[in-house]
C-alpha cells in the first residue's frame, strides 16, 4: 500500500464543514492553508464525494466511496504530490520504505506502479 504521515490531524465530514471551521471561502487551497497556519499536518474528510463518483453514488451500499486525506504541507496540483516526486510523507509498502512516484501516471503511485487492478474507471 501507499501510506501518509497523517501527523496533527482534524477531520470533518466535508469540504463544506471544514471551509466553516477554517473561515475560508469554499477553496480548497486556502482551507489547506489556513489548516497549515492553525498547526494541521492533514485534513481528513469522512464523507466526500467528488463528481466522478455520480455513478458509484445510485449502487446500493456505495453512497459515499470516498475518504480524503489533505496533507497541507504538499502541493496537489501533482500527482505524486511534489514536482520531484520524492516526499518523505508518503511511504509505500510494510516497512514504510520511501515512494519515488512518476508524476507521469497521473496517480499516486510508488516505485512507477499504480494501485494493482485499477483500469481507470471508479467502480
Amino acid at each position: 500500500g501507499i501510506w501518509i504521515e497523517t501527523g496533527k490531524t482534524i477531520v470533518f465530514t466535508d469540504h463544506g464543514d471544514a471551509y466553516t471551521f477554517f473561515k475560508t471561502p469554499a477553496d480548497n487551497e486556502k482551507m489547506a492553508a489556513a489548516a497549515k497556519t492553525a498547526g494541521y499536518d492533514t485534513v481528513q474528510f469522512t464523507a466526500h464525494s467528488d463528481c466522478e463518483y455520480n455513478g458509484c453514488r445510485t449502487k446500493p451500499g456505495l453512497k459515499v466511496p470516498n475518504m480524503e486525506i489533505v496533507q497541507t504541507s504538499l502541493d496537489g496540483t501533482y500527482a505524486c504530490a511534489d514536482k520531484a516526486g520524492s516526499s518523505p510523507l508518503i511511504k509505500a509498502g510494510w516497512h514504510a520504505i520511501p515512494c519515488t512516484c512518476s508524476n507521469a501516471i497521473n496517480m499516486l503511485n510508488c516505485h512507477g506502479s499504480p494501485i494493482k487492478g485499477h483500469t481507470g474507471g471508479i467502480c
